[in-house]
């Protein structure tokens, strides 16, 4: 036993080894110079980046008097490359004399974010008078958080009073109400000025040159002083950091004092005084955690009222805004969402639960805050969540604080930022996700206990309702973990403990009926999207574990036995586990160690064996989990052997605190307060945030059609490459793209015009070819989907929009332009000029492919653009007043030669169109008509004034009415009614179980 505290003093002793962490950055050397050339101005200006990392869109701008001028942007600066930049000022200074030219260089890093730099030049225009400056200045220097006060003390050596013009020049990273006064120096005094500056996007840590320069005539010249001085921001006061070298001293204190105090006898009085306090350990290690997670991620950003934005987060917005309108104005869960995809079934493919939450929130919260306490409570919900699943499971104390303890490493995972449940993934918007992974660990915990029990609990219910309203492969995993729980007891339970579990099972999905039952009917109505990494499982796995463990950098020969010894034991190390769990009869404990199994299987066949959904990564989580936690199970197994175990669990609640965030390096350089900061600070608190203040929200309120934007990486300095998806949420106006690609099926063709105007693309569905950079094919496709503006940043698009008769542009702002497309009217609803086509497709093994296909390839011929096919699915009957069926061989074969059918169709007058996300009206004078609406077909729009709605190239819909009054209505089809009807059968059952349960009660009473 001796040696196993050797072991720990030296696993100890060697985890307080130093290392380091490396960061990329920017920085410029600026060498500037200036001459007078023909009466103007000229400035040159040499700068080299001597950072790290390349400087992308950099251009500068000099100020001298009332003139400024601005240089071309130079697309990028790479490491150790050195360029010049030059600028001729329009005009001269009228007074001639000396004056300071400040010049300020901007330049961007890879996210887009900006930066500059401020340097001050002399510019002489005649030659000066034989005198020497009369003023004197001195500029303080200044360090604050948040704001801060700038003294500019100034004296002269005249004999008479000076007046004077002062102004103080600073980057646009930081802010100052009042920048220029007007004063009277005057002699054998100091005259003080104060100048009141903030930060405005300054980043903490950061140094920041300003200038004060001071203007003044005398005897007929101009001269200026400059004087420069620096602000520094400071990081916020963070005296509990995990580094922080009062932790390891604490660290090697505790742990000499646990060896000590093995060999102390068990009847001293520091035992008896310790077992008082063992009743609130557990909640001292849960306070801990949670305090630890408050360090991490602020309690004031997540109080602040403010939009988050991250990753895909600003799209989540619309979801639960969208939610709260449905459900508390319509009673809907599922509804249609017009905002993105040309329409969708919002929350039909996908879950429901977090936007649910955020609701009800936000009807005692700001909007706001409700959304970022729902998105963090997966991440400070976890440690409770598996803490509370292992007192469930009927673990001791002891050993449900370690399992909480090994989350952290967990939901530090600086491995990846999108495979779901750690902090990062939740940052980039992953919500559902995060939500989902306590409700599944407390679900299996119940289950388990259920199944050791052999007794029906309603907790489980509720448990996996939530489950299948949160996330789809928490609920796989979690069903197929519990498939081993019923073997860990004696073998005349089994069968109880399956049938137990089959009726808990069977009352969740009746409850779920209504959700669950059109998901798998409608499914040829969503996406796949994705695919499997190309991701070496043993090599990633080992850096994961060095990630966490840097000291083993130091030990070649241990890091090679651990990637090899390590990863292959995973497979024996579950069955081994699973075989103690049978020995202790710890049900749960086999439930995760048959996660790892299944987790493992799926990683390698899932893909490619059972469905394209299984993407190898999604795993990833789940194995990190899996291994935590069981790892977490031995260790406290062995803990409870010693003496004072609860001293030993502190150590390693501090080795935790230590490392259990890993270490950033060059290639992560990743903080989650820092990210936590970008997230919850807000757009408003963006630099260009001005772009949807002073830009979008001015002309696109209330404004018809719907807008298309250009993905640009410049897009990230607002907070997310995809920060428009957040308009619909911000101002109610509909895009073309959007988030949940999975869930639309207008996402094919969005995206595929995405690509024809952007030179990059947020992605594609697998079905779809993507294009390449084709604005005159774009334009005709926008006009096609009632995009009536367009929001551009890359200059192809912009030159694209500004060379284009059809486009006008309605303003700018730091380099984005907005466009109006003038070639169409804004209306939803119209006649086509060509009569459609119906065309018979085959019914194909994969439901849906058939009229997917179609509907692109008919979008990637442009030619068809004015022909439209109706796309009649197996069994469906062309519409009476559509005289054209073709087959599906005839409509591929008729798109290479297209052919439009001849046939001009008359005018008719289309008014009074209404659009909402629920019913669509209009009026027209063409009865018998084919009409066209652009909004994505679904199964659940009706029809009143028409017969049916069919479907048209590409996705759209198409009526023939027979009334002058129209309307689309978003029903119900028979899988609704059905699922609705399993939920009431299933509430009925709910109810009856609880009247039954509460007679039984009191019967039991009352003998």
């Amino acid at each position: 036993m001796k040696s196993l505290y050797i072991i720990l003093l030296s696993a100890v002793l060697a985890a307080i080894s130093p290392h380091k962490a490396n960061a990329s950055y920017i920085a410029f050397k600026l060498k500037p110079s200036s001459m007078l050339i023909a009466g103007n101005v000229r400035v040159n200006l040499n700068i080299t980046n001597t950072g790290d990392e390349p400087a992308k869109l950099v251009w500068a701008e000099v100020r001298a008097g009332s003139c400024s001028t601005k240089s071309k942007t130079i697309d990028s600066v790479n490491i150790k490359e050195t360029t010049s930049i030059t600028m001729e000022l329009p005009n001269r200074p009228e007074t001639p004399g000396i004056y300071t030219a400040i010049i300020t260089l901007h330049w961007a890093d890879a996210k887009g974010y900006p930066f500059s730099a401020l340097k001050s030049i002399p510019i002489i225009t005649a030659i000066p008078n034989p005198i020497e400056d009369v003023i004197t200045a001195s500029l303080s220097r200044v360090e604050f958080q948040k704001k801060g006060k700038v003294d500019l003390v100034l004296s002269t050596n005249n004999n008479t009073p000076v007046n004077a013009k002062v102004t103080l020049h600073i980057p646009p990273e930081l802010r100052c109400r009042i920048t220029t006064f007007k004063t009277t120096i005057k002699p054998g005094t100091e005259n003080k000025l104060s100048f009141d500056i903030s930060r405005n996007f300054a980043r903490p840590g950061s140094k920041y040159e300003i200038q004060a320069v001071t203007e003044y005539s005398i005897n007929g010249q101009h001269r200026s002083v400059a004087t420069q001085s620096l602000i520094s921001i400071k990081r916020q006061s963070r005296p509990f950091s995990p580094k922080h070298k009062h932790w390891k001293i604490l660290l090697i204190t505790l742990t000499l004092l646990f060896v000590f105090l093995q060999f102390i006898p068990a009847n001293t009085p520091y035992y008896k005084h310790a077992s008082r306090l063992k009743p609130y350990f557990p909640f001292a290690i849960l306070i801990g955690l949670f305090a630890f997670l408050l360090y991490h991620i602020q309690p004031g950003l997540i109080f602040s009222n403010t939009m988050a934005i991250g990753g895909d987060t600003p799209a989540h917005n619309y979801l639960a805004s969208h939610f709260a309108e449905q459900f508390f104005g319509h009673g809907k869960i599922v509804s249609w969402s017009s905002g993105w995809w040309c329409g969708f079934p919002m929350f039909q493919f996908y879950f429901c639960l977090p936007y649910l939450m955020t609701a009800f929130l936000d009807l005692v919260l700001p909007f706001n805050v409700a959304f970022k306490l729902v998105s963090v409570a997966g991440i400070f919900g976890l440690p409770l969540a598996i803490y509370a699943s292992g007192r469930i499971a009927r673990i001791p104390k002891l050993t449900c604080s370690v399992l909480a303890i090994a989350v952290i490493p967990l939901l530090f995972d600086h491995f990846h930022t999108m495979w779901g449940v750690n902090i990062y993934s939740t940052f980039a918007g992953m919500i559902a996700n995060s939500l989902s992974f306590p409700i599944m660990l407390l679900f299996i915990a119940s289950a388990s206990r259920d199944s050791s029990d052999s007794t029906f609990r309603l907790r489980t219910v509720v448990l996996l309702v939530m489950l299948m309203a949160s996330h789809f492969f928490t609920l796989v995993i979690a069903g197929l973990s519990l498939t081993i729980v019923p073997f860990i007891k004696s073998r005349t339970g089994i069968r109880t403990a399956i049938l137990v579990l089959a009726k808990e099972a069977s009352l969740a999905f009746l409850l779920m009926g209504w959700w669950f039952l059109p998901l798998l009917t409608k499914h040829e109505y969503s996406m796949n999207f994705g695919t499997n990494w190309s991701f070496e499982f043993i090599a990633e796995l080992s850096d994961w574990l060095k990630g966490y463990l840097p000291f083993l950098d130091n030990y070649d020969s241990l890091s090679v036995v651990l990637k090899r010894a390590i990863p292959l034991s995973l497979g024996c190390a579950a069955i081994g586990t699973i075989a103690l769990s049978y020995v202790r009869k710890n049900a749960f404990m086999a439930a995760i160690s048959q996660m790892l199994l299944v987790s493992l299987l799926l990683f390698y066949l899932g893909f490619e064996h059972i469905s394209p959904i299984f993407q190898n990564i999604r795993f990833w989580p789940f194995l990190v989990c899996s291994i935590l936690t069981l790892s977490a199970w031995l260790i406290a197994m062995l803990i409870q052997k010693l003496k004072a175990p609860e001293l030993a669990v502190g150590i390693l609640l501090i080795l935790t605190i230590i490392y259990g965030v890993g270490q950033p390096t060059r290639s992560r350089p990743w903080y989650v307060p820092a990210w936590a900061e970008w997230n919850y600070e807000g757009l408003e608190a963006k630099v260009r945030w001005t772009v949807f203040r002073d830009l979008l929200i001015p002309n696109l309120t209330n404004t018809p059609g719907r807008l298309a934007n250009d993905l640009h990486p410049d897009n990230d300095s607002m907070g997310s490459s995809r920060i428009f998806e957040s308009i619909p949420h911000l101002i109610g106006k509909p895009i073309l793209e959007g988030g949940l690609v999975n869930s639309a099926a207008g996402s094919m063709f969005s995206y595929y015009i995405q690509s024809e105007t952007s030179l990059n693309c947020a992605g594609f569905p697998s079905i779809v070819k993507p294009t390449s950079f084709n604005f005159t094919n774009a334009t005709k496709h926008l006009a096609l989907f009632n995009v009536k503006h367009f929001i551009a940043r890359s200059p192809q698009t912009q030159e694209a929009l500004a060379s284009s008769k059809n486009w006008r542009q309605l303003g700018e702002c730091q380099g984005w332009d907005l466009y109006e497309l003038t070639n169409h009217n804004e209306n939803y609803v119209y006649t086509p000029n060509i009569n459609p086509i119906s065309v018979r497709l085959e019914k194909k093994e994969e439901a849906g492919l058939e009229w997917k296909e179609a509907g692109l390839e008919w979008i990637y011929n442009i030619s068809a653009i004015d022909q439209p096919f109706i796309l009649l699915r197996s069994g469906e009957e062309p519409p009476a007043e559509c005289k054209t069926t073709i087959t599906e061989q005839e409509f591929y074969k008729q798109l290479t030669t297209i052919k439009p059918n001849t046939t001009t169709l008359p005018k008719c007058s289309i008014t009074n169109e209404e659009i909402y996300d629920n019913s669509i009206r209009f009026k027209t004078t063409g009865i018998g008509l084919p009409h066209i609406i652009k909004c994505t077909y679904y199964p659940n729009w009706k029809v009143k004034g028409a017969k049916k709605v069919y479907m048209v190239t590409p996705c759209f819909m198409l009526v023939y009415p027979d009334s002058n009054d129209v309307e689309l209505y978003y029903g119900h089809t028979l899988s609704d009614y059905i699922g609705k009807a399993l939920t009431l059968t299933g509430f009925c059952m709910l109810c009856g179980i609880i009247v039954i349960r509460r007679r039984k009660t009191r019967i039991s009473k009352a003998k």
